[in-house]
């Protein structure tokens, strides 16, 4: 069975769906990869803003943060979930520059769903 993570990417796009099919299990071992190396202070973040719907106004209250300096921690715990998992793939992977980036760019479509999945799973019950 499929990882629901990428179920809805690519639906009507033979070549992403190609694609999808041919590297799911990669994709997602990767994601999760990266996401192992969010700090908790990241997870945090990323769980108050993507799970709990939170605002970055809201979040920098609750850190006595300023919106802009919530927004550039968001921005940059996103952007390590990315770099990790373009790191992983690029290591384990032989695909041609076009194929690469439409493989990530099912990961950047999809990015905020495969957090809130991951910080479920990661939540203590």
């Amino acid at each position: 069975d499929g990882d629901p993570m990428f179920d809805r990417i690519g639906r009507g796009d033979p070549e992403l769906e190609v694609i999808k099919e041919r590297y799911r299990g990669e994709l997602s071992e990767a994601v999760r990869e990266a996401f192992a190396t969010l700090t908790p202070e990241q997870r945090n973040l990323l769980r108050l803003n993507y799970r709990d719907g939170r605002s970055i106004d809201e979040i920098g209250a609750l850190m006595r943060a300023h919106r802009a300096t919530v927004a550039r921690w968001i921005a940059a715990a996103r952007q390590r979930i990315l770099d990790e998992t373009r790191r992983r793939l690029e290591e384990r992977l032989d695909l041609g520059p076009e194929e690469f980036d439409s493989l990530l760019g099912l990961l950047r479509s999809r990015m905020q769903v495969s957090v809130i999945r991951l910080l479920d799973e990661s939540s203590p019950p």
